[in-house]
């Protein structure tokens, strides 16, 4: 019986220990607790019974305490089982608890690896755009240095026309006497003046490309310093989203590209004139219309955006996501309709309320996650 309670005070310091180590477990350790010193109280009154005792049991006396200790073994012998089995579950959730944090740990690596990649990506972009950038300030540079090389060749060239010209003229003011020497000389003046006739061409036609290159850069210049000026307003949910900003067709495709949110070429090359035409008949901001697509169908990229061409995420009456039949009707329809829905509503949480009604009052989560994607669009670099 002594190795009985030694067993029982070595099993409740091992069952201590192992249970403390789960939060969750503690329930299960107060039970277990209880019916061991159930057991101990039972077993030490027994004992001291049996020491007061001075006479001999009799024999049911005997038989009593023979099926007393068969009870406490039973039971002993219950507890330890039922321990047992509380221990294995409590092992076996320890391991799962292990498990599930390696699992996270290496999402967690996983993740780390990929944000690591878009970081590098990302720098690696940037590094690409200033390179872009320096090419292009050089090719100025040597554009118009070759510009003024063209221009003093031409003033030289209609110099070397003018001496020619005279040289003619002097030719054809010489005596008869020297006429079988003139075809020669006209023949060689004419030579003379083809080759300068080809030369003139060739610089001309050099100078006119360098003309048409550094119109189109001037132009570039100027169009990035008109979007600087249109994406400078201040956006907010007081907005009125019913007023346009007037987008040229060029500067809402630098906008996109240079905003690296759509990726689809497709869109890249078709949204911007629609937009530019749709919004001169249905007045929106184009801010607003390409946030609100960007949102509904995850910047063009949903099944129901790539299957159905529906950038808005418009529902039929059917209360199934609609189909249109082409990538221009699919994004002319989203922009009428975001239209319709600004009448008496013109700013992002009216609009909020008729077209992604809120759930309970207050919740104006559509339009502040339109209003961040906004705000991402008008934040694009500008060389």
């Amino acid at each position: 019986m002594q190795n009985q309670k030694e067993r029982n005070r070595k099993h409740l310091s091992e069952h201590i220990t192992d249970v403390f180590k789960n939060k969750q477990k503690r329930v299960l350790f107060i039970i277990s607790i209880t019916i061991i010193v159930i057991a101990l109280v039972m077993s030490i009154a027994l004992f001291q019974k049996a020491d007061q005792t001075e006479t001999e049991p009799s024999s049911e006396e005997t038989i009593s305490i023979l099926e007393t200790q068969e009870t406490s073994s039973d039971l002993s012998a219950s507890i330890e089982a039922e321990n047992e089995k509380k221990e294995q579950a409590i092992v076996s959730s320890i391991n799962e608890m292990q498990n599930e944090h390696n699992n996270q740990k290496k999402n967690l690596e996983i993740s780390n690896e990929k944000l690591y990649d878009a970081k590098a990506s990302l720098e690696q972009l940037f590094k690409d755009e200033q390179q872009e950038k320096d090419q292009l300030d050089l090719y100025y540079n040597n554009a118009k240095t070759k510009l003024d090389e063209a221009e003093k060749l031409l003033a030289d060239v209609k110099k070397r026309l003018e001496q020619t010209s005279g040289e003619c003229s002097e030719i054809l003011r010489q005596p008869l006497s020297l006429s079988e020497n003139l075809d020669s000389q006209l023949k060689d003046v004419k030579e003379k003046l083809d080759g300068i006739e080809l030369e003139y061409g060739i610089i001309y036609e050099t100078y006119m490309n360098l003309s048409s290159k550094l119109e189109e850069y001037e132009a570039l210049q100027s169009m990035k310093a008109s979007l600087k000026e249109k994406l400078s307003i201040s956006i907010s949910g007081k907005m009125d989203m019913s007023k346009p900003i007037g987008f040229t067709k060029e500067e809402f495709e630098y906008m996109l590209r240079q905003s690296h949110l759509v990726k689809d070429e497709v869109i890249l090359n078709t949204l911007p004139q629609i937009m530019v035409d749709t919004v001169k008949e249905y007045e929106v901001n184009e801010l607003f219309s390409i946030s609100v697509m960007s949102l509904e169908c995850g910047y063009f990229r949903s099944s129901l955006a790539v299957n159905k061409h529906n950038y808005g995420g418009m529902i039929g009456s059917d209360g199934k996501g609609m189909a249109f039949e082409s990538v221009e009707e699919g994004l002319r329809r989203a922009i009428i309709c975001l239209h319709k829905n600004l009448k008496g509503n013109n700013t992002i949480y009216e609009v909020n309320l008729s077209y992604c009604p809120p759930t309970f009052d207050g919740d104006y989560g559509w339009s502040e996650s339109v209003l961040k994607i906004m705000k991402r669009y008008a934040s694009i670099e500008i060389d």
